[in-house]
């Protein structure tokens, strides 16, 4: 799938099956087994679209994997992606926790990479592509990283907004609307800059000021955010 007809897909996903359906499908795409999203509000619990074995998911469950689980840790300790080697790769992870990697590996999850978002009131959303195979994985990674950074992005916006629906659209500045329409493309702030005749500060100040009103920090989100909202449109 063309990662701009999969945003576009998941932008108008009307629930969280066609979700799930469309990162499995995009998942496909770059050479990996699977994908699924999670999100955690202190009201609605855990809601999960998920293409790991049921095995999998119940033993993790009824073992409290949760707690012992680094990629757990991180999705809630902060923002942003990584891989599940970075995860893995700092000296004080424990032998318990290495055989748990293994024993995920032994029911397909071998290596992941994961998108984290932190919204309002303790609300968590990650997104995750995952591979049976690391060298596999890591050969999607080199040849796809951006393209699995937007989608995993537009998948927990979308699942955001079918849990949290939006109250109301938030108004933009043109110059900030104008800025996301070019990151939306893959421009840098340098390059955004020359197009519209700012300086790059300026460029990555009218985003900064753009995700703050989205309620989102990074600039990709803001990006999938806007683009949900229809308040940019791809070019």
């Amino acid at each position: 799938m063309r990662v701009d007809d999969t945003l576009a897909a998941i932008n108008e996903a009307e629930d969280q099956e066609s979700l799930g359906r469309l990162m499995s499908r995009f998942a496909g795409s770059v050479g990996l087994r699977g994908a699924y999203i999670i999100a955690i509000h202190p009201l609605l619990g855990m809601v999960s679209v998920d293409d790991r074995p049921a095995e999998w998911v119940q033993l993790y469950d009824r073992q409290g994997y949760i707690y012992l689980d680094p990629v757990a840790h991180r999705i809630i300790a902060s923002e942003g992606s990584f891989t599940w080697d970075d995860c893995f790769v700092r000296e004080h992870v424990s032998d318990a926790q290495r055989a748990l990697r293994g024993q995920a590996g032994e029911f397909g999850l071998a290596d992941g990479f994961n998108s984290v978002f932190h919204g309002d009131k303790s609300f968590i959303a990650s997104s995750c592509f995952f591979s049976d195979s690391t060298r596999e994985f890591r050969d999607s990674m080199r040849a796809h990283r951006p393209a699995l950074a937007k989608v995993a992005a537009a998948a927990q916006e979308r699942m955001v907004g079918m849990l949290l629906p939006e109250v109301e659209v938030p108004k933009l500045a043109p110059r900030e609307v104008e800025c996301l329409t070019w990151a939306a493309v893959g421009k840098t702030n340098g390059e955004i800059g020359t197009i519209l005749s700012l300086s790059a500060n300026t460029v990555n100040g009218y985003l900064s000021s753009a995700a703050q009103k989205l309620g989102v920090r990074s600039k990709i989100h803001a990006v999938v955010k806007a683009m949900r909202l229809k308040i940019i449109f791809p070019l």
